[in-house]
């Protein structure tokens, strides 16, 4: 079996990797595999990952930019940019037939449309995000995706759920969490862990729909009522935490460790990680990465953060998406050490479990 799969994310965030990751996965299965980039973007941050992890790629053409405001002039591209894009994929499927292709949204379907409509190959979207269906093009272009694939994979079952309400047959529908990613580790050092208060940790975008100024907030205010801890945050510096570092960046309880690659070193250096997000996370593939290195999580209950959560367990979920319930349970777990550590053993198993349903779930779906 080959498998092409269409990946028009020019960054490695989570959806990315996800899609990568099934690839990567479906390779070791005996699958050939192959990844199409963005021509334009794709060499940048997505090529380095793949030739990291030895899976082929190619480059198509990949228009994105169309929107409410979209002027005529990017209309008239768009159909240049797409027209091209198909007669790239028409070429690729000629010279290196393909059993199955993988798409990761809606949008991608419609960038190679008028082929993918034509050519009856088995269509796989692997949905990783909250799908969007605020507006009536949205909701289209859903209805249509829908008619064409043959598998929608949703990564939580906050997303199936979503999906569900846009009309996804059920039929079409299978949830299948992601695993914990595989990444080639940058060898950095990380200090050992506090003898005395807990380290928390925040790795992620730092913006504020992740909630990065919730936790430095509340951390502020355990810091004032004398609790000790310290806090590593990873993320690659943005506006957003350059005005955070303004207000908090002398404060002896953080410390900035800029992007890491490297989590599993990353995740040595802290006790416990904490995942804020405002908005409603399609699943939280961070916490699955605690769990594989026995880190257990405190989350906001947003989106598919809470189905990876079991209370007491292997982490908390905080009662609500505000400061105080974070403080609260930040609190409540600031001087038990033990329990913080059983939580963290219970975390690894976990992500045992989904490591093997991660496998399992993915061969049935190309029937490996």
């Amino acid at each position: 079996m080959r498998v092409l799969l269409l990946l028009d994310g020019i960054v490695l965030f989570g959806r990315e990797r996800g899609n990568i990751d099934v690839i990567e996965h479906l390779k070791s299965e005996g699958c050939d595999v192959l990844v199409a980039v963005h021509e334009h973007w794709g060499r940048q941050h997505v090529v380095p990952h793949l030739e990291s992890l030895d899976i082929p790629w190619c480059e198509l053409d990949f228009y994105d930019r169309l929107g409410r405001d979209t002027s005529w002039v990017h209309w008239l591209t768009a159909v240049l940019v797409i027209a091209k894009a198909n007669v790239q994929l028409a070429l690729r499927l000629l010279r290196t037939p393909t059993s199955a292709l993988q798409i990761s949204n809606p949008e991608t379907l419609l960038n190679f449309l008028p082929l993918l409509w034509l050519v009856p190959k088995p269509l796989v979207l692997r949905c990783g995000d909250t799908p969007a269906g605020h507006t009536a093009a949205h909701r289209w272009l859903w209805r249509v995706c829908f008619r064409r694939v043959d598998r929608v994979v949703a990564i939580s079952e906050h997303i199936a759920s979503r999906l569900r309400d846009l009309g996804c047959p059920e039929d079409k529908l299978t949830v299948i969490w992601s695993r914990a990613f595989q990444r080639k580790s940058s060898i950095t050092s990380s200090p050992p862990a506090r003898e005395a208060g807990l380290v928390f940790g925040f790795m992620g975008q730092l913006e504020g729909h992740k909630g990065i100024d919730h936790l430095l907030e509340a951390c502020d205010q355990l810091h004032r009522d004398g609790i000790d801890f310290a806090l590593r945050v990873a993320g690659r510096e943005t506006d957003c935490w350059r005005r955070l570092a303004e207000r908090y960046g002398t404060a002896s309880w953080l410390s900035f460790d800029g992007f890491v690659e490297d989590t599993a070193s990353y995740f040595a250096g802290i006790d416990l990680l904490v995942v804020p997000s405002v908005f409603e996370e399609g699943l939280g593939a961070v916490v699955i990465e605690a769990k594989k290195a026995g880190v257990a999580a405190v989350v906001y209950p947003r989106g598919g953060l809470p189905e990876l959560v079991t209370p007491g367990h292997d982490g908390i979920i905080c009662e609500a998406p505000d400061v105080p319930s974070l403080v609260s349970a930040l609190l409540a777990l600031s001087e038990k050490r033990s329990t913080v550590k059983a939580m963290g053993v219970a975390a690894r198993r976990s992500a045992q479990d989904i490591d093997r349903a991660f496998e399992a779930g993915w061969s049935a779906v190309y029937a490996l």
